[in-house]
């Protein structure tokens, strides 16, 4: 198999991973505060990546290297992204976010064609808009008739901005970072800033809360996918796809996490089928991305 269509599995399988992120995520919500969950998240991913650092799974090699470029990538994701998408949800509603958030390929294209100057062509940039209409037409059918917010807006946009600046990221610094090096400074800013903000949100009582969330089997039972497969896993998997492809393929595949989370939300949380409208939407997410990835140069090594 090619350096390209592993890369190409890797962005699928990686997004499908995010999809059933969603369901992890909801369940621990419904315990615990969102910096609570970050900063536990991280922190274990973090100790997992030392640890398979630890045993010669993998390689850190940081001496000579431009590590102001990978530390900017985890600014970007998972600090900026998750920060302000999780207040941005708050004060707008489902609908709206997600179609919003569903703008990153779209935002990515153009960054990558302003940053590192690789290039499109129409045909390419309609498939895209093909995926991200999908989770427009999935989004927009929703119920939720909450308030949309100036504040909310602006943080999702900034949101939007992260996500297609970590693709870009993510391929700049592939040349000089291996995908595990890239992941482990991401997971390193990410446990200090979110473990900060948890003690902060907790007044203190984190260690505290812990103590009470972690012998709970519906705590830590979706931590554990979460920082294990939602992060480890599936931030390497990105990390290693931006490596290969292009960045418009490469973050395209996120309108899959879409349809994957609805499917799962069905199968697992029994939640009501949206009928033609979520149909409609997924063949065109299928259809878009397809098309983006069969399309387009990648970088070959």
């Amino acid at each position: 198999m090619s350096n390209t269509n592993k890369a190409l599995l890797a962005a699928f399988c990686g997004n499908t991973i995010f999809g059933f992120s969603f369901l992890a995520t909801r369940l621990i919500l419904d315990r615990a505060s969102v910096f609570v969950l970050l900063s536990t998240r991280f922190v274990l991913a973090f100790i997992i990546m030392n640890l398979l650092a630890l045993f010669g799974v993998f390689k850190l090699n940081f001496k000579g290297k431009p590590l102001f470029k990978v530390i900017l990538l985890g600014i970007a994701q998972p600090i900026v992204y998750f920060i302000c998408e999780s207040y941005g949800i708050s004060f707008t509603n489902s609908s709206f976010s997600g179609t919003l958030i569903a703008m990153v390929p779209i935002f990515a294209i153009f960054f990558a064609a302003l940053f590192i100057r690789e290039k499109f062509t129409l045909s390419q940039l309609l498939w895209g808009v093909c995926a991200v209409l999908g989770v427009v037409v999935i989004s927009v059918g929703g119920a939720d008739s909450s308030p949309v917010t100036p504040a909310g807006v602006i943080l999702l946009i900034i949101a939007v901005a992260a996500g297609a600046m970590f693709n870009v990221l993510s391929r700049i610094t592939s040349k000089d970072f291996s995908a595990f090096e890239r992941t482990y400074v991401m997971f390193a800013l990410a446990s200090v800033v979110f473990t900060v903000c948890a003690f902060v949100e907790t007044k203190g009582n984190l260690p505290f809360v812990l103590a009470e969330l972690l012998p709970e089997a519906k705590f830590i039972i979706p931590m554990i996918f979460l920082s294990l497969f939602s992060s480890v896993i599936a931030f390497m998997l990105l990390n290693y796809a931006t490596t290969y492809i292009a960045v418009r393929q490469s973050s395209i595949f996120s309108c899959w996490t879409t349809v994957v989370s609805i499917f799962a939300g069905i199968l697992v949380l029994h939640e009501p089928f949206g009928g033609i409208r979520q149909v409609i939407g997924s063949l065109l997410i299928l259809v878009g991305v397809y098309m983006v990835s069969i399309k387009g140069d990648a970088r070959n090594k």
